[in-house]
């Protein structure tokens, strides 16, 4: 028979037995790693398919938390695989590519999220045009670097006369789907030319500006993405197809937090 002192030890195993699962129910889940630090959303630029048979691709726009939680989608694009993304307030703003990787001829601006106003590709000026890899907006102007065309170049758009602003070459890329504006520079990796280095180029400041100037800056990445953008002008967040990735600050080598996200390409940061 067991005494008072060497019962005391078989009553809190069972005690702990009983209350434990109950305990674990009542902490908060958590996903298994930290999802990204701060408040605020990210767009991102999805390909999803239809339930059709056979089923059809088209460009899903899908807004997430910094926790990783889905908040909601638009699918404004059919037929169509999603690349590039930009947000400024309520406008979202997406470029769409077919199946062999041509765009449609349009920068699409959906005006408070709804009304889709078409802005024409700024690298069809021949009846050719490149398709737009990545978007981003920034200081009133929106920025598109395109696709298909080697180099690819970054053409600044007034969004009141539609018209380019400015424009450069990045020497050397081809199918670029990165782009980071900030402040009077921008990021991109310059398509699979660059896959996991970051260059950081000025921006340009008149039309037909010539090849990109490198500030000598560049950045080494441990795993290729596919879109990215600035929060707050200091850390960058990555999308690498499966999921969206905290960078933390420079010189952004190794992701700090991260959510998945199914077949995501270019992002975009907001904080309504």
């Amino acid at each position: 028979m067991l005494n008072r002192r060497q019962a005391r030890p078989a009553r809190v195993l069972r005690r702990a037995a009983i209350l434990g699962p109950l305990l674990l129910a009542l902490l908060p889940l958590t996903p298994a790693r930290a999802a990204i630090k701060g408040g605020g959303f990210v767009w991102v630029n999805r390909l999803t398919f239809t339930g059709t048979t056979p089923p059809r691709p088209f460009a899903t726009l899908s807004k997430y938390e910094f926790s990783g939680a889905h908040v909601n989608s638009l699918n404004p694009k059919i037929d169509a695989f999603g690349r590039g993304m930009a947000v400024d307030g309520a406008d979202l703003f997406y470029s769409v590519v077919d199946a062999s990787g041509v765009g449609d001829g349009r920068i699409h601006w959906l005006v408070g999220g709804a009304s889709d106003v078409l802005l024409p590709d700024p690298s069809d000026d021949d009846g050719d045009p490149s398709g737009i890899g990545a978007l981003d907006f920034n200081r009133g102007t929106l920025w598109a670097i395109s696709l298909n065309e080697s180099p690819n170049v970054l053409y600044g758009i007034d969004l009141f006369t539609q018209q380019v602003m400015a424009s450069c070459s990045v020497v050397g890329s081809f199918l670029t789907d990165t782009l980071a504006v900030k402040g009077g520079t921008f990021l991109t990796d310059g398509g699979g030319t660059s896959p996991l280095t970051l260059t950081e180029y000025e921006l340009p400041i008149m039309i037909g500006a010539g090849s990109c100037v490198s500030t000598g800056e560049s950045f080494t990445l441990s795993f290729g993405v596919r879109g990215i953008d600035h929060v707050h002008g200091s850390r960058l967040l990555a999308s690498d197809g499966s999921s969206v990735h905290d960078l933390g600050r420079r010189p952004y080598a190794a992701s700090l937090g991260s959510f998945p996200v199914v077949d995501g390409w270019d992002i975009s940061v907001t904080f309504k």
